[in-house]
C-alpha cells in the first residue's frame, strides 16, 4: 500500500494533469453553484421556478464560466506553489461570469418573475458562491496532497525556503522529489512600522501541479 503511494505521489509531482480535466472540474463546480442560487432564490421569495428558465441560466452560466476560464487560463498551471499570487485570474474568470450571467438576466431573460434586486441577489450569490467553491476546491487539493505526502515521508527533515520569487520557487521545485527533505513552508522579511525584520512564516504546503 505505501509502494503503491508513493508511486502515485512521484506521478503526481512530476506529471501534469490533463489540463481539460481541471477546466471540466471548475465548469462543473460553477454550473452546480449557479443551479443553488437560482433555485435558492426562488425558495426564499416563495415563488416556484421555470424549469425552461433555469436551463437556460444554466447554460449562460457554463458557456460564461467556460470562456472565461479560457480568456484568464484558470485550468493551466493550477495548484501551484505560487498560487496565492495567481488567485487574480480565478477572480477575472468568476467576475466575466457573474457580468455574463447579470446581462442576461436582466437584459434578456423572458417571462422572469423576479424583481430586480432579487435578481441582483441571485447573480451576486451566485458569484460568491463560484468564487469560495473554485478555491475550496484547490486548498482541498493542497491539504490532500500534503496529508499523503506526511504519511510517506515522516522521516524526512523538515525545511523552510527563504523568499517567494521564481528562484524559491525553482528550488522547490527540484526539492520536492528529495528522500532526505521535505519542504514545509517558505519566509520572508518584513519590516514593521518600527523598522524592525522579523521573519514571517508564509504556510506554503506542497501540492501537486495540475494543468500545465
Amino acid at each position: 500500500m505505501k509502494k503503491s503511494l508513493e508511486r502515485f505521489l512521484q506521478y503526481t509531482s512530476r506529471n501534469f494533469f490533463n489540463c481539460w480535466l481541471i477546466l471540466g472540474v471548475d465548469t462543473l463546480i460553477s454550473g452546480l453553484c449557479t443551479l443553488s442560487a437560482f433555485i435558492g432564490i426562488y425558495y426564499i421569495v416563495g415563488i416556484g421556478w421555470n424549469i425552461f428558465q433555469l436551463l437556460q441560466v444554466t447554460a449562460v452560466s457554463l458557456l460564461s464560466s467556460i470562456i472565461g476560464d479560457l480568456l484568464f487560463n484558470t485550468y493551466r498551471n493550477t495548484i501551484r506553489y505560487s498560487e496565492i499570487k495567481d488567485l487574480w485570474r480565478i477572480t477575472c474568470s468568476v467576475l466575466f461570469k457573474t457580468c455574463c450571467l447579470a446581462v442576461y438576466v436582466f437584459f434578456i431573460l423572458n417571462g422572469d418573475r423576479l424583481f430586480g434586486s432579487q435578481n441582483l441577489v441571485f447573480v451576486i450569490s451566485d458569484g460568491m458562491f463560484t468564487l469560495i467553491a473554485l478555491i475550496g476546491f484547490r486548498v482541498i487539493v493542497i491539504v490532500t496532497y500534503d496529508s499523503l505526502i506526511g504519511m510517506v515521508r515522516k522521516t524526512d527533515t523538515r525545511v523552510l525556503i527563504y523568499g517567494t520569487d521564481d528562484k524559491s520557487v525553482a528550488l522547490k521545485t527540484r526539492l520536492r522529489n528529495s528522500s532526505h527533505y521535505k519542504i514545509v513552508g517558505f519566509t520572508v522579511l518584513i519590516i514593521v512600522a518600527a523598522f524592525l525584520p522579523i521573519l514571517v512564516f508564509i504556510h506554503s504546503r506542497t501540492s501537486p501541479i495540475l494543468g500545465r
